[in-house]
């Protein structure tokens, strides 16, 4: 399994509010809400002066929506408290949270985290 199929598979296992509305890249058109994007940012591996050192640290944007500010932040805060510091095949932390654009007539609301993961390669 690849890292973001991983990474799917570990945010449904955590029972937000989205369940199993995962979906890569966009979310679909007329997709229930509450649901989670998510996306790979960057994905360096760690090299140092004696070479590889088998580990990588892909960066993925998780993008939360929902039909109300309060219900994105909660579940943003579900994916925040399951990732931050988990090991699962990888060591997970949050690195950055932020409001995304919102449509409030369309009854959408974004929020992003993005997550590090820590991952030793074969």
């Amino acid at each position: 399994m690849g890292t973001a199929s991983t990474l799917r598979a570990k945010v449904i296992s955590l029972g937000t509010d989205a369940g199993s509305r995962v979906y890569p890249l966009r979310l679909p058109q007329g997709a229930t809400l509450p649901a989670i994007c998510y996306m790979r940012v960057d994905g360096p591996s760690l090299v140092s002066h004696g070479g590889y050192s088998g580990l990588s640290h892909p960066r993925y944007q998780l993008d939360c929506y929902a039909s109300s500010y309060l219900a994105v932040e909660a579940l943003a805060e579900q994916l925040r408290d399951g990732l931050n510091a988990q090991r699962w095949g990888a060591t997970s932390f949050v690195e950055n949270e932020l409001d995304g654009e919102e449509d409030p007539e369309a009854g959408i609301y974004r929020r992003i985290v993005d997550v590090v993961l820590w991952i030793g390669e074969a």
